[in-house]
């Protein structure tokens, strides 16, 4: 690999932890104090808070999240702020960093097969692997509970 590669993979890793770090407390958020305290106010960012204020906000905030790819220009002029920051999200896509240095799963697995490397399609993920065993009850708990809500 090119000193250069390897300074833009760098580059785009910085990037990703950088984006990530700052919502760091987000994440590691008990479910607990996730559900009884007022992280809305804690995390959201100032002025997508100023933007929603109701349950009519609400709706159309969750509308231009579902449509952010081709909005409606009604949901932008209400919503400029939340719309900026999905699409500043979207800067830290695998396949908007910088060169595409990092291959789509098609991609990948075309490459595997190219080198003759063995492996199973289909990446075999379970996001309870990455918590503790009370971190995985209280998300299925907390999930239970969402799910009953018919909103």
């Amino acid at each position: 690999m090119t000193t250069t590669t390897i300074t833009k993979i760098q580059r785009n890793v910085d990037k990703i932890i950088a984006s990530l770090s700052s919502s760091y407390d987000f994440f590691q958020y008990q479910m607990v104090p996730w559900l009884c305290e007022s992280l809305w106010e804690r995390f959201a960012p100032i002025e997508i808070q100023n933007e929603i204020n109701n349950q009519k906000d609400i709706e159309t905030a969750l509308e231009l999240f579902f449509q952010q790819n081709s909005p409606p220009k009604e949901l932008l002029l209400k919503h400029p702020a939340l719309y900026k920051h999905i699409e500043h999200k979207k800067s830290f896509y695998l396949e908007n960093l910088e060169n595409k240095l990092f291959l789509t799963e098609h991609e990948l697995f075309n490459e595997f097969k190219r080198l003759e490397i063995p492996i199973q399609k289909g990446l075999n993920f379970d996001v309870r692997d990455c918590m503790k065993e009370k971190k995985c009850y209280e998300v299925e708990i907390a999930s239970s509970i969402v799910g009953e809500l018919n909103i």
